[in-house]
């Protein structure tokens, strides 16, 4: 194996959820700082990287928590301090509070995110909310500082997708009470981002500093909105990616936030306090009445952040060169820090690196899951920490119950709606219990758009291509575009193959085709002739459809096709160019049905497992044919022998056939099981 090879295939090695606390080992931030934690919690200490973090930071590790990139507000970094952005820059500024974020689903491609509010430099082109992707393995830029909105504040932060495959990146816009959660899958960056509705209203001049930071499961999100003199609360829907409000509290001064346990810790500028909330009774009152102030100094801006570590402890970003640290006692009570002088003549500056708040989610269980979205099949994955040896899995949706086992399992949802999965894990000395909430959508119809679309050379090509109702987002584009159109319905003014992506509201994709084009004529409208008990055309073609009530009959696809059933019959043809034309249709209304009730035919025994003895006294049996009921033939003898009586031996599955004999008298038959 060459070095490229075994670089690969470290890059490549999934991410387990059971070591991803080894990824925030390294961090970046202030005058080139960098700290590592090592498993024994020691704290390595080293200066000299490049840049400089005004405030917001980012760092990507690999699973052992060695530092791969960094980056301050509009630089990115490799291992060897490197600067890897040579004609560009990511798109933030030095006095963004969490400028950055550096993630990857796969390790082998990074994605980049940069915000700045653009209020203090109008004429910074490249700020707003921005995306950038380099390919790690091939050292090379896919996208470079892609502006997504030119509206953003200076908040964002990121978490796992409930599925424990993807990720949510969730950013504040700078104008209005707006929330946009982006997805992160492997396929890249889908971005059409859900949004809600929720947190404070920004006027046009502010630029939305503080913090937005995740809970460690992703159950909760907290905006700590820069010198707006509160907090607010809301829950996460980490498969859907909607936020729900649900505690607007005051709080003076209140700039950055982080979650540990069940408590919510708040760093409040000005008043220099830290605050600890508990999370166990989310009610207004409950809530204000849990704060405990941990920390109280007349030292404005003392506390520029809060960031959780690998070593147990919130780290506090004091704007000096030392750290602040909360930590918890034997009893489980927090107290607040400080450790040494750790920078010397440096300083840690505003901010803290911007950390995958599901790092630091450790459950004794866990599983993962992947949808086939087209038939509503579910993949699940179970995770555990105990030594588990039984895995039992409950599936249910109101009074429907199901139970299965093993460590995995495909499972086919019989409903759409709101399922609750239980995974119950059995140990050897310990059980443990994990639900989650899973939504399940109708899936959409194969080629949901519908038949290709035909003009003639005469017409002018114009009109619109109906996207499917009720998605999430519906993209449209062409082979060999570089961006998509994202819009319910899509005009067209030209021919072509136009291609729809729309994913549905929990995010499963689909896609269909749609081909335009123009024919020199159309082809002709066939005429159809019906004879005894069948119907013909001799017009030409290159291709026959026939259909019965505006229904494509299967097998159905020659000049000729004998009727079984009343209705209406038309023929669809094709010339070379693949244009089509319908003829008119023929109501067909007396077929044969004496047929089925005279003459002396004996058929015995019907119903019967596929051997029948047929007699007819007064003609010789010369051909026997067997259809199904939509009018395929099935089975059909000539008889060498004419006689009177024949055994029929018929094997095919259970159902309803039509028996013709000598190519006049019908009988119903059917098989048994």
């Amino acid at each position: 194996m060459n070095i490229k090879s075994i670089v690969i295939l470290i890059f490549i090695l999934p991410i387990s959820i059971f070591c991803q606390i080894d990824r925030t080992r390294s961090w970046y931030f202030g005058e080139g700082l960098k700290i590592f934690f090592t498993k024994d919690n020691q704290l390595n200490v080293k200066t000299g990287l490049n840049g400089f973090a005004g405030e917001g930071s980012g760092v990507f590790n690999d699973s052992a928590g060695n530092l791969l990139f960094y980056s301050d507000c509009c630089r990115m970094y490799d291992s060897n301090n490197s600067d890897v952005c040579t004609n560009f820059t990511l798109g933030s500024n030095g006095s963004s509070s969490q400028s950055s974020i550096l993630t990857s689903v796969n390790d082998s491609i990074l994605h980049i995110f940069s915000t700045s509010s653009v209020i203090y430099n109008t004429g910074f082109k490249n700020g707003g909310f921005n995306y950038s992707k380099y390919d790690i393995i091939e050292k090379k830029w896919l996208v470079k500082a892609m502006t997504l909105d030119k509206y953003s504040a200076e908040t964002q932060a990121f978490v796992n997708h409930q599925n424990g495959k993807w990720q949510w990146v969730v950013r504040h816009s700078r104008l209005g009470d707006t929330i946009y959660s982006y997805l992160l899958t492997e396929k890249g960056l889908e971005t059409c981002p859900v949004i809600s509705h929720v947190g404070p209203f920004y006027d046009d001049w502010y630029p939305g500093q503080g913090k937005l930071k995740f809970s460690a499961d992703g159950k909760y999100l907290v905006l700590t909105p820069a010198f707006m003199a509160k907090i607010i609360l809301c829950e996460f829907n980490n498969q859907t990616g909607k936020i729900k409000e649900i505690l607007d509290v005051p709080c003076s001064y209140a700039r950055t936030a982080e979650f540990r346990d069940n408590y919510l810790f708040i760093g409040c500028v000005r008043d220099g306090k830290i605050r600890q909330y508990s999370l166990k009774n989310l009610n207004l009152d409950s809530f204000q009445l849990s704060n405990k102030i941990l920390f109280d100094t007349a030292d404005e801006y003392s506390f520029a952040d809060l960031q959780n570590a690998p070593d147990g402890n919130i780290y506090v970003g004091t704007g000096s060169n030392r750290l602040g640290k909360l930590s918890k006692d034997k009893q489980g009570v927090y107290s607040f820090s400080y450790t040494p002088e750790l920078f010397g003549s440096k300083y840690c500056s505003g901010g803290l690196p911007n950390l995958n708040a599901s790092y630091f989610h450790t459950p004794a269980i866990d599983f993962s899951y992947t949808f086939q979205c087209n038939t509503n099949t579910i993949n699940l994955k179970a995770k555990d920490t105990i030594g588990a040896s039984f895995y039992e899995w409950e599936l249910s949706k109101g009074k429907t119950r199901q139970i299965k086992y093993g460590k995995t399992l495909s499972h086919a949802f019989t409903d759409s709606g709101d399922w609750i999965i239980r995974l119950i894990c059995f140990g050897s000395n310990q059980n443990d219990t994990v639900i989650k909430n899973i939504r399940v959508l109708k899936p959409l119809p194969n080629a949901f758009l519908g038949e290709d679309l035909l003009f003639s050379k005469s017409t002018a090509v114009t009109g619109m291509l109906m996207g499917p109702k009720n998605m999430h987002c519906v993209h449209w584009f062409k082979p060999g575009d570089t961006a998509e159109t994202i819009k319910q319905d899509f005009g067209f003014k030209d021919t072509g193959l136009y291609i729809c992506r729309a994913l549905n509201k929990v995010m499963c994709e689909y896609q269909d085709t749609i081909r335009v084009r123009v024919c020199d004529s159309f082809a002709q409208s066939a005429t159809i002739t019906r004879r005894n008990d069948s119907l013909f055309t001799n017009t030409f073609a290159a291709k026959y459809q026939w259909y019965k009530n505006d229904t494509a009959l299967t097998g159905a696809t020659g000049k000729q096709i004998r009727l079984l059933q009343n209705g209406s019959y038309k023929l669809r043809t094709w010339n070379y160019q693949g244009c089509d034309s319908f003829s008119a249709s023929i109501q067909v209304k007396a077929l044969a049905v004496n047929h089925l009730m005279t003459g002396e035919i004996n058929l015995f025994p019907n119903p019967s497992n596929g051997e029948f003895l047929l007699e007819t006294p007064s003609q010789k049996i010369q051909q026997v044919e067997i259809f199904s009921s939509d009018g395929r033939l099935v089975w059909s003898e000539n008889f060498s022998t004419k006689r009177n009586s024949q055994t029929i031996k018929f094997n095919a599955r259970a159902g309803i056939y039509l028996m013709r004999i000598n190519e006049t008298v019908w009988r119903k038959i059917e098989i048994a099981d």
